[in-house]
């Protein structure tokens, strides 16, 4: 028995609002009606609100940094959210496990 197969050619267009994120991490969960949603985050250390440099007047040079205000601890920036229902959440999730298996070979 043979099947009928015909060929569905798919163009990737990027709009203008197109950009590549880097994520080192992901949080998120399953909404009250069953869409999984994910928040992608950049994670790095605390960027200072208000340095002082002390100024060697002879040289020109800086010569001491002084952090002036800061808050503590790391920073998690968010940019980019995805809602996904359930079948596209599992098609992403074989997707990356193929993704994720051809990465490793590379490595080998």
């Amino acid at each position: 028995m043979t099947e009928d197969i015909f060929k569905l050619e798919t163009h990737y267009i990027k709009t203008p609002q197109h950009k590549t994120n880097y994520a080192s991490g992901v949080i998120g969960g399953v909404t009250s009606i069953g869409q999984i949603h994910m928040s992608f985050f950049l994670e790095r250390n605390v960027l200072p609100n208000r340095i002082v440099y002390d100024v060697d007047t002879s040289t020109g040079k800086i010569s001491k940094e002084n952090i002036i205000e800061s808050k503590s601890g790391n920073v998690r920036e968010i940019d980019t959210s995805i809602l996904l229902d359930l079948t596209t959440a599992k098609a992403l999730n074989e997707w990356l496990n193929i993704k994720i298996a051809e990465a490793e070979n590379l490595r080998k």
